[in-house]
């Protein structure tokens, strides 16, 4: 079947899709449904569909980019929760979690299907001493074939074999923005905004070929009488091939061609809604249009620097997959131990607004001196009170040049004196 979207008179195609043969359903097995088996399976048109889209692609592109950037962090609370640690060092879940691709790949490939599938899932290959997990390796969406509950277990369908979840399986699954009240698995973003990435594109496609054609008809041929639709096609087709060729055209009584062009201004209705197109994928996607460089007139919310934007937009945009991120991952980490994304690293501050917001959260204990030296890329300090909330009472250590036992070139001296290691 072929999806077609009819836009200012003109029938633009779109993706060929596959027709699956009807199905019955129970009531329990709608979308959200208790147990909901979701019919995906091969290539995903709406995934294609949206990166052919400019607004959807840039909407995709800033968030999966946002989300992969930020580092991950595990941390040990103990004294009741009252305070907190950074484990060192870091379980390999977050550091190195995958033997094929690296860090930041695995990341992107992770907030990708996130983003665009709603949900990810990834194959438990290696598992620690404490059947916790060592390494995932991301699976693509659309090869999970079948997602539902089953006997209160939670499974999906991979390759025609069914996996359960981890915890009670070796599928680890991410979930995205939107979950439903009686399904462990999230919504499709494309599966719920298809009309709108279609008439995104059918804008897109109209404004580009009327363009690309000039924005108006080269010139008009005026026929005697009322002519059929073949005959203007092969009069039409005639002319062109004078055009092209230099020959003279022989053509019959009553055909008169215009001397003037038919000259029209561009379509400013088609430029509005291909701009209203890119508002609704911000809309889909849940970005500020400002991250794709679209300008909303008569836009009346402002921020006094751009921190202040790129906390609004952390909160509203990013956050919801930072918080599914940490729900997910502690559970791989042992008791008393939980992931935390470290939001800061991508917020953008300047030098003085950092130092400043590092000294209120100081003040008000919402961070201790050693993370925000981390912030500043500086070594921490050895004494486990600066590892507390707040501002320690005691005076700061005395600077030191370096490390001791360390060269300026980071090797240890050796050359057989006094300071050799034996």
């Amino acid at each position: 079947m072929v999806v077609a979207v009819r836009i200012f008179g003109i029938t633009i195609p779109g993706p060929t899709r596959k027709v699956e043969p009807a199905e019955k359903r129970e009531m329990w097995s709608f979308p959200g449904g208790f147990g909901y088996a979701k019919p995906i399976g091969g290539p995903q048109p709406g995934l294609e569909q949206a990166l052919c889209n400019s607004a959807s692609y840039a909407c995709i592109d800033v968030l999966v980019d946002h989300i992969a950037a930020a580092p991950w962090d595990a941390i040990r609370y103990f004294k009741n929760g009252k305070a907190r640690r950074e484990v060192y060092p870091a379980p390999q879940i977050i550091t190195n979690p995958s033997g094929v691709v690296s860090l930041g790949v695995w990341k992107t490939q992770l907030a990708f299907a996130m983003v665009t599938d709603g949900n990810a899932f990834g194959r438990i290959v290696a598992w620690t001493s404490n059947a916790k997990p060592l390494q995932v390796e991301w699976v693509e969406p659309s090869a999970v074939t079948e997602r539902k509950v089953v006997n209160g277990y939670p499974q999906v369908k991979i390759d025609n074999v069914v996996h359960r979840l981890y915890p009670n399986g070796d599928i680890l699954h991410v979930p995205g923005r939107l979950i439903g009240a009686s399904s462990p698995f999230a919504y499709s973003p494309l599966e719920y905004a298809d009309k709108a990435i279609g008439t995104s594109l059918a804008a897109q496609s109209y404004t580009a070929n009327w363009y690309s054609g000039g924005g108006h008809p080269s010139m008009g041929i005026k026929v005697a009488g009322l002519a059929t639709a073949e005959q203007a096609s092969q009069i039409k087709s005639s002319y062109l091939s004078m055009v092209r060729t230099g020959e003279p055209w022989v053509h019959g009584d009553g055909i008169e061609p215009e001397n003037t062009a038919l000259q029209s201004s561009p379509d400013q209705t088609a430029m509005e809604i291909v701009q209203q197109a890119g508002v609704m994928a911000c809309q889909v996607w849940h970005v500020p249009p400002s991250w794709i460089y679209i300008a909303i007139s008569g836009q009346n919310v402002t921020y006094a620097n751009v921190t202040q934007a790129d906390v609004a937009g952390l909160k509203d945009s990013v956050d919801p997959f930072y918080r599914r991120i940490e729900d997910v991952f502690s559970t791989c980490l042992i008791d008393q131990q939980v992931v935390r994304v470290n939001r800061d690293a991508v917020l953008k501050m300047d030098a003085p607004t950092r130092v400043d917001v590092q000294a209120k959260r100081l003040a008000n204990k919402l961070m201790s001196v050693n993370e925000g030296r981390e912030q500043e890329d500086e070594e921490p300090w050895p004494d486990p009170i600066y590892d507390e909330p707040g501002l320690p009472t005691v005076a700061p250590p005395a600077p030191s040049l370096m490390p001791t036992g360390e060269s300026d070139t980071g090797v240890i001296p050796s050359d057989g004196g006094s300071n050799a290691t034996h």
